[in-house]
């Protein structure tokens, strides 16, 4: 029987010594990041003291952009893209931000899922055809997980 201790997932500012474990997991689904990764703030998940995700932000005037996320491929599937999301939502204010943007291919239906499921919605379209048309910007809407409001797919009603 597996210990559930052992398989609690930490999420944290990442430390020097685990850029290398960020590159990996980066480098599965994104390919070669050279060292631009270091100029990102940066969280990681970490599972049985593996480094097992990444968040990778970055702070602009008065938002909290996240550019990618990482989750390594044997470790995909146990919630921890939503964990490290949902920390980082609590981590705004150390940031000195409000607002949390994102943006992520339309057809990437597993990411999309996650990030609506803790509370990032669609907040501009492009219909202009090439590579943006695909994409699609995202933000995390705190309001709109408040008790007392009843949610459809895509807005809020008192």
């Amino acid at each position: 029987m597996k210990n559930k201790k052992q398989d609690r997932v930490r999420i944290r500012k990442v430390r020097d010594v685990e850029w290398p474990a960020v590159f990996e997991i980066y480098e599965q689904g994104f390919g070669s990041a050279g060292d631009r990764l270091k100029d990102s703030a940066c969280v990681v998940a970490r599972m049985n003291k593996k480094v097992v995700g990444f968040a990778l932000l970055d702070i602009k005037d008065k938002e909290v952009y996240i550019s990618n996320v990482g989750v390594h491929e044997e470790f995909r599937g146990r919630g921890i893209c939503t964990k490290m999301l949902k920390k980082l939502t609590k981590m705004l204010p150390d940031f000195d931000r409000k607002k949390l943007t994102l943006m992520v291919a339309r057809d990437n239906e597993s990411a999309v899922r996650c990030y609506r499921s803790v509370g990032f919605r669609p907040v501009k379209e492009d219909a202009s055809g090439g590579f943006l048309s695909s994409m699609m910007d995202m933000e995390f809407k705190s309001k709109w997980r408040r008790k007392g409001r009843k949610c459809s797919k895509d807005r809020c009603n008192n």
